[in-house]
């Protein structure tokens, strides 16, 4: 019996409008770092990715992710780089809706619900701010835990903080290789493309 649906955040809950690149938010914050250096993105991507992946596990502070960032590419550290990431994720956010709705029908009926993201610590101030995490019983944030997907240690961690084992969950997520470690736990899976489909792959394992 499935007592839990567990919900990626970027690519499930939150999307770009009228963007379906999964790693949007990625781009455009390094295109704004590239105006913030003066140089082409191109450049600074190569830099960015790996050094955003420690900020995700929370190894690294943002401090050190712009000193590290700025010797890698010989530029000075930009005077405003703390906003950022705050003012390119807050001009691009959206939650949707018909999620936000299904989410709260789902702990209508009796279904715990959680956030399982691989994140920084930029990004869930904004969503904080906007109430974002608000439908949860549970909040698993990679940043806060130092893990991350597709780790499984993080998977058996919100399982725990839901206190339900991971056959009785679904775990809903935009990435394939993120549900790989999910499906070996014993947990139903469903890999998001659209809102209505992922409500309805969800509804449908919650009846069969």
């Amino acid at each position: 019996m499935i007592k839990a649906v567990i919900f990626d955040y970027g690519g499930v809950i939150k999307t770009l409008k009228h963007n379906k690149d999964r790693d949007a938010d990625a781009l455009y914050e390094a295109r704004d770092a590239a105006v913030l250096y003066g140089i082409s993105k191109k450049m600074i991507i190569k830099k960015w990715r790996p050094l955003v992946k420690l900020l995700q596990k929370g190894v690294i502070t943002e401090n050190y992710f712009w000193r590290d960032l700025s010797s890698s590419l010989k530029k000075p550290i930009p005077k405003n780089k703390k906003q950022l990431w705050r003012k390119s994720y807050r001009k691009t956010f959206y939650i949707i809706p018909e999620i936000i709705s299904f989410i709260r029908k789902l702990r209508t009926d009796g279904i715990k619900t959680a956030v399982l993201s691989n994140t920084i610590k930029p990004h869930v101030e904004i969503i904080t701010k906007y109430n974002g995490y608000k439908y949860f019983d549970a909040v698993v944030l990679s940043c806060r835990v130092n893990l991350m997907k597709p780790d499984q240690k993080i998977y058996l961690l919100t399982t725990k903080q839901l206190r339900v084992k991971p056959k009785e969950c679904i775990f809903i997520d935009d990435r394939e290789e993120n549900l790989k470690p999910a499906r070996k736990l014993g947990m139903k899976t469903v890999l998001a493309k659209s809102p209505r489909q992922v409500i309805k792959s969800v509804s449908q394992l919650l009846i069969t």
